[in-house]
């Protein structure tokens, strides 16, 4: 069953903007039990030639329901009623690739600056193209916001073309960028960030012979990465390697490793312990991306990290203002003593 169209009425003489009357006709209706969960509303269309009303009037009303929760829409269905309960402002789908510690600060942070009436459901696609298509796919028509972690860098165009079907409006990338995108957007500058990092730690480098980036076939950060690590080093003039794969011939005195991987960390204080290598007295270790883990093993492993705390606030702030800003997130270096 379709909405009556002669439920959406307006006063022309009214202060009351246009499209205001006509989300309160809706909402009235759902409230006066006329209007029912489901139920498809009239085309933007319909209403601007029954009412003599341009068709963005029409899409305001529209959308700004859509972004409290009470309406939602599909392709070919056209919009329909999502929710009764009109007290309801947002529901976001959240789709992250893992839960791990560093996730666990992104979401802490962004749950902390939402208010009451903003729904969260939590979904994962675990690195798998099909799990993260379908998962959007089924979901499209049920949610206000859309906050996609995408991770992956193998398949671009399948993603993409994923990520076009939800309007741009409704969508916020984290964490890697996605230039042909036109949504918001709050990214790690992976090339960037990892030079400036190793400048703000140039003074404690200096005592090493040379840099070794670790970047094994199980990293999933781009190999911008290593790039910002190349640039540092041709600057300041550091020896440097690149390696992919961690075992004892690699650990030399008066080296410094930088690795991507937890896996690969724990790898290599494992190799270094075998040897009697001291990480901060023989050879050196950073760390991309810090945890509380890092604070304390081994007395502490210094970090080039970007910022998961900020990165949900943010997130958080650009949802709620409905911004599209595509913002570079800030990262920080904290020595500790594996240099």
């Amino acid at each position: 069953m379709n909405v009556d169209p002669s439920l959406i009425k307006i006063d022309s003489k009214a202060t009351k903007p246009i499209y205001k009357q006509i989300q309160d006709c809706i909402i009235d209706g759902i409230i006066a039990g006329k209007i029912s969960r489901h139920q498809k509303l009239p085309s933007i269309n319909q209403i601007s030639d029954k009412l003599d009303l341009s068709r963005d009037t029409v899409v305001k009303a529209y959308y700004q329901l859509r972004d409290k929760g009470i309406i939602a829409s599909t392709h070919g269905k056209g919009f329909y009623i999502f929710s009764t309960n009109t007290k309801q402002n947002l529901k976001i789908f959240l789709l992250f690739n893992e839960m791990n510690e560093y996730k666990k600060v992104l979401y802490n942070s962004l749950m902390s600056n939402f208010h009451r009436n903003v729904i969260v459901d939590t979904f994962f696609h675990n690195h798998n193209p099909k799990i993260f298509e379908r998962l959007i796919l089924d979901n499209i028509g049920n949610y206000n916001h859309f906050i996609i972690i995408p991770t992956f860098y193998k398949y671009e165009k399948k993603i993409l073309k994923t990520l076009k079907q939800i309007p741009p409006d409704r969508l916020l990338i984290l964490d890697r960028p996605m230039k042909k995108l036109d949504c918001a957007m709050i990214y790690q500058n992976f090339e960037s960030d990892i030079f400036y990092g190793m400048e703000k730690a140039k003074e404690y480098l200096m005592k090493y012979k040379r840099i070794t980036g670790i970047f094994t076939e199980k990293t999933l950060h781009p190999v911008e990465a290593t790039e910002g690590m190349k640039r540092f080093c041709e600057k300041y003039d550091f020896k440097f390697r690149l390696i992919d794969k961690i075992n004892s011939r690699i650990l030399n005195e008066n080296e410094v490793y930088f690795t991507f991987q937890n896996e690969d960390l724990i790898k290599l204080l494992s190799f270094a312990k075998k040897k009697k290598l001291q990480p901060g007295k023989d050879l050196g270790v950073i760390s991309y991306n810090d945890s509380q883990l890092k604070e304390v093993i081994r007395d502490g492993i210094s970090v080039i990290s970007t910022d998961f705390k900020s990165m949900g606030k943010t997130a958080a702030e650009l949802i709620l203002k409905q911004k599209r800003d595509q913002i570079s997130n800030p990262f920080y270096f904290k020595a500790r003593n594996s240099i």
